[in-house]
C-alpha cells in the first residue's frame, strides 16, 4: 500500500494499481470507511483539495466499513 494524499479528513493510497480513498464515516457514531476511485479523481483532489468534496459525494453510499 502506497499512501499518494493525506490530509486531516482523507487518505487516499495505492494498492494493486487501484486508488483507495479512506475517510469517515460522517455519521453520528462514526467509523473510517473506504472505496475505490479513479485515477481522475485522485489528481482532482491533488491539484485542488477543496475538490475533495466533490469526489465524496460523487462516491457516496459506496464505501465499506474499515474492520483494521
Amino acid at each position: 500500500m502506497e499512501i499518494v494524499y493525506i490530509d486531516r479528513y482523507v487518505e487516499i493510497f495505492k494498492k494493486a494499481s487501484k486508488y483507495y480513498l479512506r475517510t469517515d464515516s460522517g455519521g453520528m457514531v462514526s467509523w473510517l470507511i473506504e472505496f475505490e476511485i479513479t485515477k481522475e479523481d485522485v489528481e482532482k483532489i491533488q491539484a485542488n483539495p477543496e475538490e475533495t468534496y466533490q469526489v465524496l459525494l460523487k462516491y457516496d453510499g459506496k464505501g465499506k466499513r474499515v474492520t483494521e
